[in-house]
């Protein structure tokens, strides 16, 4: 088997839902990939979607219909595509991301009988849904697992939590490393005083102002309202020059009103900024990054935020237990405690010799564990290793 990879390329379909995990989880994994295998990428993109030249220039791109959200018809169109698609392939190895798409691929690749079929595990959308939602949701993700010949699982807490819940068991999953798909990329991801002062600069903010940051994708359960709701009524009154920036792909409509609303009171101290193609110049900008989530997988913008040396505040959650750990490299808080999350943030404004910690720590441990070039070696070898078998 071995001497067959090395003579002809084996060919792997990576399937996602949206360009931006392509663009972000899976683009150094396709690149390497690419090294010693024939990659097709299925997503649903348009000619207007920004796609990586990483990912452009190793891959074959295949537009397929799949939504995020739950449509019957839609999903089932998408469904037969991927059949269709899969067939003509005839992939050696089929590797998906996001619930949606891992479900439909992976219950295509079962029917066609693909030798090595694997989805990655990376946050779970049912966690915080309740009856029959929780229990449909849970479902699909418990036979997308099953579906599988292996499941990759980003984080240890959440293969752990995933096992706990009976979605998974230890025989078909595995975390590879210390966790997380992609890792950091710290030649990109580090501390800039040149981008700080060109978005100072940009947004009218003198060097010793306070800016807080969230960014990632503007959604509920992303606890964003309950930042903005802490930043007003504990943070500012007490830090008269901070500010808040919220940098992300607007997913809600409602939550997006409601921060007009916020927006309408607060004036320039709270800035809603759309998607950027730059995180790591936002990163370099700001002084504390933080996660309010409610349900994550293991958070790459954590690691991303304390490779530019930021001060990191987070929700108390399986999915941040791996990237965080607190007091140590960061601080936590229980999910939707308004209080607690800004006292945790006015205690890194108050107490520089423990925000000095935090950031050191931080990036140190990004440096050991998360270097995108060892997270992506490890991912290689093991797609590698269950091609050999």
């Amino acid at each position: 088997m071995l001497a067959n990879l090395l003579k002809l390329k084996p060919k792997i379909i990576i399937v996602a839902a949206h360009p931006l995990t392509i663009n972000t989880f899976l683009r150094e994994i396709t690149r390497r990939l690419s090294k010693w295998a024939e990659i097709y990428v299925l997503i649903n993109f348009d000619q207007n979607d920004f796609i990586h030249s990483d990912v452009k220039e190793n891959a074959k791109l295949i537009s397929v219909p799949i939504q995020r959200k739950i449509s019957l018809l839609k999903d089932l169109w998408a469904f037969f595509i991927l059949l269709k698609e899969i067939f003509l392939i005839k992939p050696n190895c089929i590797i998906s991301a996001t619930p949606k798409a891992g479900f439909l691929t992976q219950l295509s690749s079962f029917l066609l009988m693909i030798q090595t079929r694997l989805h990655i595990f990376t946050g779970q959308v049912w966690v915080n849904k309740k009856r029959i939602l929780r229990y449909i949701l849970k479902n699909i993700d418990t036979l997308t697992g099953k579906f599988t010949t292996m499941n990759l699982v980003d984080g240890s807490a959440q293969q752990k939590f995933l096992i706990n819940e009976k979605v998974l068991n230890y025989r078909k999953s595995r975390v590879t490393g210390y966790g997380s798909v992609s890792g950091v990329d710290l030649n990109k991801f580090r501390f800039s005083i040149k981008h700080r002062n060109e978005l100072r600069s940009k947004y009218n903010l003198q060097d010793n102002d306070l800016v807080i940051i969230y960014l990632g994708r503007i959604d509920k359960d992303k606890g964003i309202s309950d930042l903005v709701e802490a930043f007003e009524k504990f943070i500012l009154p007490k830090n008269k020059n901070s500010h808040l920036f919220i940098v992300g792909y607007p997913e809600s409509s409602s939550l997006i009103s409601s921060l007009m609303q916020s927006k309408e009171i607060l004036g320039r101290h709270l800035q809603l900024i759309g998607p950027t193609l730059n995180p790591e110049k936002y990163l370099s900008f700001a002084d504390i990054f933080c996660l309010p989530s409610y349900r994550e997988g293991l958070n790459v913008t954590l690691l991303e935020a304390a490779a530019c040396e930021l001060s990191c505040v987070s929700t108390d959650i399986y999915g941040t237990h791996d990237a965080l750990i607190d007091e140590i490299s960061g601080l936590k808080y229980k999910p939707k405690d308004i209080e607690q999350l800004a006292s945790q943030i006015n205690r890194i404004i108050k107490d520089k010799k423990l925000t000095a910690k935090l950031k050191a720590n931080a990036l140190e441990r990004v440096k050991k564990y998360f270097d995108s070039k060892i997270v992506s070696e490890l991912f290689d070898k093991f797609i590698f290793d269950l091609l050999k078998k």
